[in-house]
Parts: C-alpha cells; structure tokens; sequence
C-alpha cells in the first residue's frame, strides 16, 4: 500500500524548490586548484586545472618546458592564453596530449583509472614558471 496513495510525499516533492547549482563565479568555473595563482582572468582557471608533477616533468622543467593538466575541451589557443594570463611569462608552443582511461586490479576487483588532458608548455628563453 505504500507505494499507490501516498499524496503528502508526493504532494510535498511538488511544492519544494529545486535547489540550483550554486556557482563559484558567472562564468561557470566551479573550483579552482590551489596550486594555480589567483591572478589573472576567470576563464583561465577553467582552462588550466593543475601542473602535472612527475619525474619526467621536473626534467622538462630544466629545458623550459612544463606539463600541465587541462580541461578536455580547452584547446592550444585557450591554454596558451591562459598560461600567459596567470604565470604573465610568453609561451612559445603548446603540444596537447589526451591520456586514455586504463583499467586497474586490486585484487578480484576491476576498477577504472580516469583519463585526462595533458598540455607541454615551452616559454621564451629565460622565463621561468614556480610551480610548487
């Protein structure tokens, strides 16, 4: 009987609001990482998420080269601005990577480790950017 008939929750999910999804800002970026310095402009922090911090990145980082992670649909002229935006150093060529989704085993369980977006920064000789 409780699933015909019962009008108060029905009747109480009706006239209740719907909550909206409250944003960080009007553009729509919804977090900002920490380690992205807060200067620049709000598109840019929608564009770049975080550095990517590896082994192979700090030896990049020697040659003028950085790795950071981007949104998937941000593309070499949004990065770029976007660098140049936050970092205020000139970059000189931007390559995109999309690293694929691969699935992990912990034991008889099969999970899912996520893809992402991944773009080399080169600057002009010289500048440098601190990262962490």
């Amino acid at each position: 009987m409780a699933l015909f008939g019962n009008k108060k929750i029905q009747d109480k999910k009706e006239t209740t609001p719907k909550s909206e999804h409250v944003k960080a800002d009007s553009v729509g970026v919804d977090s900002v990482s920490p380690i992205v310095p807060h200067t620049g402009d709000v598109h840019a922090y929608g564009a770049i998420l975080n550095p990517h911090v590896s082994e192979k990145a700090s030896n990049f980082a020697q040659g003028q080269k950085y790795i950071f992670r981007v949104n998937m649909h941000a593309n070499k002229i949004d990065i770029k601005q976007a660098i140049e935006k936050l970092y205020k150093v000139n970059v000189t060529k931007v390559n995109v990577q999309n690293m694929p989704a691969k699935t992990r085993h912990f034991g008889r369980r099969i999970g899912i480790k996520s893809g992402f977006r991944k773009a080399i920064i080169t600057l002009k000789e010289g500048q440098k950017i601190e990262t962490v």
